[in-house]
């Protein structure tokens, strides 16, 4: 008897791992918004600073266009866009991260907003 549970037990989990095994190596077509660009921004007297060339960032990622908005913590919001929004692809992407703002160092969050992969 218990011989039988211990081959069943096995077999439910080879079926699982039959299902789910092809599903493993299929591409997502769905691609995320990136903002590894983040990490180089910065404000400096009401103006954010960029450490990366936002219009070669959007032709390296494929992207028409894109807005950026920065809340810091305590301090008011800060807004940029770059190249042209088309209201029928949107994805928008929002998080925290820590921001340099003149000589401080704050938390603060995020709203990136990518229009149309090209």
């Amino acid at each position: 008897m218990g011989s039988m549970v211990a081959v069943m037990a096995v077999m439910t989990v080879l079926l699982v791992f039959l299902a789910v095994f092809p599903t493993a190596f299929q591409e997502s077509e769905d691609k995320e918004v990136p903002v590894y660009f983040l990490k180089d921004v910065s404000v400096a007297d009401g103006k954010m600073i960029f450490g990366t060339d936002m219009q070669e960032f959007l032709k390296k990622e494929e992207i028409s266009g894109m807005r950026l908005i920065i809340r810091p913590i305590g301090h008011s919001e800060y807004s940029e866009m770059f190249g042209s929004s088309d209201p029928d692809s949107i994805m928008v992407r929002t998080g925290a991260f820590v921001l340099k703002v003149d000589d401080r160092t704050l938390n603060a969050k995020y709203e990136v907003a990518v229009w149309s992969w090209t």
